[in-house]
C-alpha cells in the first residue's frame, strides 16, 4: 500500500502535522520509537493519529479544516515501521501516547491489525 493515497477518515481541523522521516527500506527499521510522518485531526473533541504516512506527501497543515475523504497525505514506511502500512489510533489528548478510544468502523470495533476491504 505504499504511496496509495490517504483519504480524512472524518471532518476535524488538523492539530498536529510531522512530515520530516525518511521512508524506510521494506524490511528495516532504522529510526526510534515513534510513528515518523503524521498528521493528528480534531474531531468532536477526539483526536485521530494517522501515522508511518509517506516522507513529503502530506498535503495539510495546523489549523486546516478538512473533509472526511479529503486527500490529506500518502501511506509510507517512516517511523518506526518495517513495512508499509497506516497507523490509525482516536486519543483522548493530541499526542500519540494520549489514552487511547475505541473506533468504530461500519459499526465495528477492530482488532489490532484488522484489515477492512470496501465492498
Amino acid at each position: 500500500m505504499f504511496g496509495e493515497k490517504l483519504y480524512s477518515p472524518c471532518n476535524g481541523e488538523v492539530v498536529d502535522v510531522q512530515n520530516g522521516w525518511s521512508d524506510n527500506k521494506i524490511g528495516e527499521n532504522n529510526f526510534p520509537f515513534n510513528t515518523g510522518n503524521t498528521i493528528i485531526i480534531k474531531t468532536n473533541n477526539v483526536y485521530i493519529l494517522l501515522g508511518h504516512l509517506q516522507y513529503g506527501s502530506i498535503s495539510v497543515k495546523v489549523g486546516d479544516k478538512i473533509k472526511q475523504g479529503q486527500v490529506i497525505a500518502k501511506v509510507g514506511n517512516s517511523g518506526l515501521s518495517g513495512f508499509p502500512h497506516l497507523h490509525m489510533q482516536a486519543m483522548k489528548k493530541p499526542y500519540w501516547r494520549a489514552e487511547g478510544l475505541p473506533i468504530l468502523f461500519d459499526l465495528r470495533f477492530p482488532a489490532k491489525n484488522s484489515l477492512f476491504i470496501e465492498k
